[in-house]
């Protein structure tokens, strides 16, 4: 897993959302009404749903997304040490936006409440993970 294939992540999920939003508008649902095709041939409302090429495309291009995702997860998720799986998840999973050092240490370290230590802790945490990702 490279730094830049994590940096992803966010932006991979605010994509996901965003075409799912565009799948659902441009979905039409509606309901028909039809009948068995078998006697004694009992008439019942049925739905359906469908879209453009333009929701394929996207349904598809969802789905590669969500693997992408999923498999940024997957690896920050194996990482055995527990520190360093907390560092990497606050620093590319958890939140919607990007988190700088001294916020991952307050997130770890709630406790904290001096700036200097904040940011001593703050790079001990970035050394950590510059050290994990350099160890690959």
């Amino acid at each position: 897993m490279t730094r830049k294939e994590l940096r992803q992540y966010r932006s991979i999920v605010a994509e996901i959302k965003e075409i799912n939003k565009t799948i659902r508008e441009n979905t039409v649902h509606d309901t028909v009404t039809g009948s068995d095709k078998n006697y004694p041939y009992i008439q019942h409302t049925m739905s359906v749903e469908g879209g453009t090429r333009e929701t394929e495309v996207a349904y598809a291009h969802c789905q590669v997304l969500k693997k992408q995702r999923d498999n940024i997860k997957q690896w920050v998720d194996s990482i055995p040490d527990s520190l360093t799986r907390r560092i990497f998840k606050y620093k590319y999973i958890i939140g919607n936006r990007k988190m700088t050092w001294a916020m991952v240490a307050k997130a770890i370290y709630p406790e904290l409440n001096r700036d200097t230590s904040i940011h001593q802790i703050a790079d001990t945490l970035r050394k950590n993970h510059e050290n994990y990702l350099k160890n690959l």
